[in-house]
């Protein structure tokens, strides 16, 4: 994923994947947001919010997988003991 207004991280980053999912949710807010500013959502309608709903779901996915994806949450190795 290309965005023009961050440099691309190197891919060996420990945050590199949380990166990824965050500039995720960033490009569908915007698209949410750019949806909303335009005629379609002048009145409430199914299909807007259908729409909508859409939209703030690919976000929602998103921001879940980003902190999913931070380091320190991962689960520690599990340690036999003998």
């Amino acid at each position: 994923m290309t965005n023009n207004n961050y440099p691309q991280p190197d891919p060996a980053w420990i945050y590199y994947p949380t990166w990824q999912q965050v500039t995720a949710a960033h490009a569908a807010l915007e698209e949410v947001i750019g949806y909303m500013a335009t005629d379609a959502c002048e009145e409430a309608t199914v299909i807007s919010d259908n729409e909508i709903d859409q939209i703030l779901d690919k976000a929602h996915v998103a921001i879940i997988q980003a902190c999913e994806a931070l380091p320190l949450r991962k689960e520690p190795p599990q340690i036999d003991s003998v």
